[in-house]
């Protein structure tokens, strides 16, 4: 009973961290499951008439809202051909990492 005592002490001042994280996921999760206002296989509306898949990005800087003096990208460039598949992942610690698989 005493160690459980102890265990429960040494976890308390970490139970806001706990419910900070629980809130956190279930907004995430309601983000996730909603349903989106715009229908995908809807056929109305403008319709590009010939679509190329060429994806490119030049000179963008980017920094987070909530942390505008830490440039996450500085004049980045990324040109992605048709049919390649290219992943941009950046962290919350403002590193990036680039992968491409033909």
């Amino acid at each position: 009973m005493v160690i459980g005592s102890v265990n429960i002490t040494m976890l308390a001042p970490y139970s806001i961290e706990f419910t900070r994280a629980a809130t956190s996921a279930a907004q995430l999760f309601n983000l996730i499951d909603r349903e989106s206002a715009i229908d995908p296989f809807n056929k109305s509306g403008e319709q590009p008439a010939d679509l190329e898949g060429l994806v490119e990005l030049e000179d963008v800087t980017f920094a987070y809202p909530t942390r505008p003096s830490a440039t996450v990208l500085d004049k980045f460039s990324l040109t992605v051909p048709a049919g390649k598949v290219t992943a941009l992942v950046v962290s919350w610690k403002s590193w990036a990492t680039l992968g491409n698989a033909s």
